[in-house]
């Protein structure tokens, strides 16, 4: 359930990190153990999809999300073998994901999206049979998902997950088809250019940076690239001090717990998008190179942040014309 709590005990800082180590650090350690290492990262997001979604809205949605990244994944693995049909795929995707703004959800639901971007963008790379690739993500995806549920129930965090206020029926449906635009640019590129992971960047940060009012998006647009510049820098300055991997897995988990704590605790998104950046880049790049890695990421955001920015300064005119009409203070 949701929990409304604004002042966080130190038992439920520990519980964060506590369950931060167990949702992003399990998937990976399983998959290492295995010979799959990719994969233990992917899977880990249907964890996060799930703590999210059970945090921001409830259990039950906390279950269906779960299900839902186990089919989702499977399908949109399947459609990366087609850069037009995995555009598509992700059109839906995103066009679902903005109605969600009429309940004030995108927070919670934030990271369905971006996860299977990612999944899109990296399936081609797990294998070359995509049949078996997909039913083997859905499952983990669903088993993870699950499980992650449970142990929220287990393991409550006392910590609100700030929902964004609702918006008008209208707002939600433009905001929609603004997402399913820049869905199918995104992913067409990184399908069809054959990007790999750093594709899976580039179909996310829109996802992160648009907003319901442009007036927002144009904010969270800068915060995101200063947030990622310095999680970029704080990525390049551990992997030249810190040798051993399993350290470097330890920083990249807890900068992890610190970014969900940074969301949690409403602190300026500069800190979240700077501790997640450096979380995503060493646990992705640890098993080949955290430099090329954080280079790769930052071309890609970089590349997303100026799609969003062409995208609202199009949709501009036809947000200020509706916001004078509905006689709205933001647009």
């Amino acid at each position: 359930m949701t929990v409304t709590s604004t002042n966080p005990t130190k038992g439920a800082v520990a519980r964060l990190i506590v369950l931060a180590l167990v949702v992003v650090a399990a998937p990976i350690i399983v998959s290492l153990a295995i010979g799959q290492g990719a994969r233990g990262a992917l899977v880990s997001l249907a964890g996060i999809c799930a703590a999210m979604a059970t945090v921001g809205i409830g259990v039950r949605a906390g279950l269906m999300v779960a299900l839902f990244m186990g089919f989702g994944s499977a399908l949109v693995a399947l459609a990366s073998s087609s850069w037009p049909i995995a555009a598509l795929a992700m059109a839906v995707v995103a066009f679902g994901f903005g109605l969600t703004a009429k309940r004030g959800w995108q927070t919670a639901l934030a990271w369905i999206p971006s996860s299977l971007g990612f999944v899109a963008a990296d399936a081609a790379n797990l294998g070359s049979d995509l049949g078996t690739i997909s039913v083997q993500l859905g499952v983990a995806f669903t088993i993870w998902g699950l499980v992650t549920v449970g142990i929220l129930r287990l393991l409550p965090v006392d910590l609100p997950l700030p929902n964004a206020p609702a918006v008008s029926d209208s707002r939600a449906l433009a905001y929609a088809a603004l997402l399913a635009v820049t869905a199918v640019i995104t992913t067409s590129i990184a399908i069809a250019g054959d990007l790999g992971h750093p594709g899976g960047w580039l179909i996310m940060t829109p996802f992160i940076v648009l907003q319901p009012y442009v007036q927002k998006g144009w904010d969270r647009s800068l915060r995101r690239a200063g947030g990622t510049l310095v999680g970029f820098a704080m990525a390049y300055l551990g992997a030249s001090v810190i040798a051993q991997s399993w350290l470097l897995y330890v920083v990249g988990i807890v900068s992890y717990a610190i970014a969900m704590y940074a969301l949690l605790r409403q602190w300026d998104y500069v800190v979240y998008a700077a501790f997640l950046t450096l979380a995503i880049v060493i646990l992705e790049g640890v098993g080949t190179s955290i430099e090329m890695t954080a280079e790769y990421r930052l071309e890609a955001t970089a590349g997303g942040v100026v799609l969003s920015l062409v995208a609202m300064a199009l949709a501009l005119p036809l947000y200020r014309r509706a916001a004078r009409k509905y006689q709205l203070e933001e647009y």
